[in-house]
């Protein structure tokens, strides 16, 4: 038997037993609660009853319902006129233009949804520099832009941009562009060409991106709740009510197995539409654009500098602007938000340390934090390196069991676990936050992990076989050193998205165990002053430092290989 036949069956008697932590992940805490939930909302009290569902052709329900859809729609559409551009901008950008780009989304993973929620709260709010800079220019009325849909679609797009971005980037650099170059030498400017020869290339990546982008949107709750006005009312909204204030258990349950239907059919419709485009790009036919799209392109052609940067330009200042925000609130020695501050104080981060409820809830938060944080990199790093090993039909299924919980919206998961809690009173809420935290991160460890994996030569751990090394010395020695910046990135990103969730906190909070973001939560829906602001940019610096001890420690590494191998030579 060959090494790589003996390597592959050694990967494949470990790579069932890798796979299946994060199976039962989706399995226990997604899945079997999505279960009892259609269960309890047809049997709410042990017979079969439909109320529940005759209820929802209600004509407020259809109105919530169309309402989400719609909004998932437009913000699906900007975030296409926005990300296409800075996605193909990151390809093809000079090395700073590039750096910048990456530094605003990486930056906007480390401040968390509620925090850059509040932080347009306060950019639009009456005292806030929007308002600031209209007082300047002369306008002496207040503007009234806080809790308005503008504002509200603003902020969640700048929530967005980042999962539409990220993934399209990944597609547009695989894509040869000397299929541009050959489309010039035929005579056909730079922006038909890009029309006709690249564009119909990552059609199918900005389908997958846009497919992301809705299916998240259908559950945002945090940023619709605290910041748009009372008409913006959503389907997660409807869901949190329906629950926490309502105590409508089978009501609850028919709205999670509406918003799964709702997942399922896009989810369809869009794997429809991506296996369409791929057939229509490896067959060479592409799209079909006509003459007047090519007039149009000829037309602007010379001005897509022009256009491309001020879109680039956009896209930066939208990342960036909450998190330039922070330092101006957090140091604000008012009592309330304002710009510019009247005066820079400490007082806030003193506030923070000195109160004692918020001090056992960071202590909380940290600790199933960390916990969570640990479980997803783990069980997600391990289905990374698996899937390439198991058959085609069970690689697939470990995948969509590992990026279901990416879909599925926080609050969706939340309210089926909390729906299994009534019945199992006797189990630890903070056992449930870590459950919750655990399914929350294990899709962004997943890829993180696997598109390290993927970039990495499979020629190492055959040589490393060839030389008479086990399995297990194989993956300590060769491939997790390499892949260990990618399990860092995935702990990182685990934690700090359980440590920003205010969803969990809606349903599983007790006054003994509550999460600091939902202490937050609570805070901002009563009083708007600094303090959130003074708690995120502590935050904020802790994961900035922790992020970039990373990034110096892979080129550190990467230095000292180049150097080493220079010196080999």
């Amino acid at each position: 038997m060959s090494i790589a036949a003996t390597v592959a069956t050694r990967r494949k008697s470990w790579a069932w037993i890798a796979a299946a932590p994060a199976s039962l992940l989706t399995i226990v805490f997604v899945l079997l609660p999505f279960t009892l939930a259609l269960w309890n909302s047809f049997v709410p009290e042990g017979r079969l009853d439909a109320t529940a569902y005759t209820a929802l052709l209600d004509s407020a329900f259809l109105t919530v319902l169309r309402r989400t859809v719609g909004f998932a729609v437009l913000l699906s559409a900007a975030c296409i006129v926005l990300g296409v551009t800075a996605a193909y901008a990151l390809v093809r950008c000079a090395q700073p233009v590039r750096r910048l780009l990456l530094t605003a989304i990486n930056l906007s993973f480390f401040a968390g949804i509620l925090v850059r929620s509040y932080a347009w709260l306060a950019i639009f709010g009456h005292a806030g520099p929007v308002n600031w800079l209209l007082h300047l220019l002369g306008h002496t009325a207040h503007v009234k832009l806080s809790y308005t849909f503008p504002v509200m679609f603003l902020a969640c797009m700048q929530i967005e941009l980042p999962l539409f971005i990220l993934p399209l980037y990944g597609v547009m650099r695989g894509v040869d562009r000397s299929l541009q170059k050959a489309a010039q030498s035929l005579g056909a400017d730079p922006l038909t060409a890009w029309i006709t020869a690249f564009l119909p290339l990552v059609i199918p990546g900005i389908f997958v991106s846009t497919a992301l982008v809705f299916l998240t949107a259908l559950g945002f709750y945090a940023a619709p709740t605290l910041l748009g006005p009372p008409d913006t009312y959503m389907l997660a909204q409807e869901l949190e009510v329906r629950i926490n204030t309502l105590g409508d258990e089978s009501g609850a349950g028919a709205r999670i197995v509406v918003m799964l239907a709702l997942i399922v059919i896009a989810a369809a419709v869009f794997a429809c539409l991506y296996r369409w485009a791929r057939a229509r790009a490896s067959s060479g036919r592409g799209l079909r654009f006509g003459g007047w799209c090519e007039s149009l392109a000829q037309r602007l052609s010379p001005w897509r500098w022009l256009v491309a940067g001020t879109y680039i330009g956009a896209v930066i200042v939208l990342l960036l602007a909450p998190m330039l925000m922070l330092p101006a609130l957090a140091f604000n020695g008012g009592d309330f938000m304002g710009f510019p501050p009247h005066s820079l104080s400490l007082r806030w981060f003193h506030a923070f340390t000195a109160d004692e409820d918020l001090r056992a809830s960071t202590c909380f938060s940290l600790q199933v934090s960390l916990l969570s944080a640990a479980i997803a990199s783990v069980a997600g790093a391990a289905a990374a390196l698996t899937v390439r090993h198991l058959q085609p039909r069970a690689s697939g299924a470990l995948a969509l069991l590992s990026c279901v919980p990416l879909v599925v919206s926080s609050i969706t998961v939340t309210a089926g676990l909390y729906i299994v809690a009534l019945r199992l009173p006797w189990i630890d809420p903070s056992w449930l936050f870590v459950a919750v935290y655990s399914v929350l991160g294990l899709p962004f460890s997943y890829l993180l992990v696997r598109s390290a994996y993927a970039r990495l030569d499979a020629n190492l751990p055959l040589a490393a076989a060839s030389l008479g090394a086990s399995p297990w010395t194989t993956a300590r020695t060769v491939t997790l050193p390499i892949l260990a910046p990618s399990f860092i990135s995935a702990f990182v990103f685990s934690f700090l998205l359980a440590f920003d969730d205010v969803s969990a906190g809606l349903f599983l909070s007790t006054s003994e165990r509550m999460p600091l973001a939902m202490r937050l939560w609570e805070t901002l829906k009563f009083s708007i002053t600094p303090m959130p602001a003074a708690i995120a940019l502590l935050g904020f610096a802790a994961g900035f430092v922790l992020y970039g001890s990373v990034r110096l420690g892979q080129w550190a590494k990467q230095h000292s290989w180049s150097r080493s191998g220079k010196e080999a030579a």
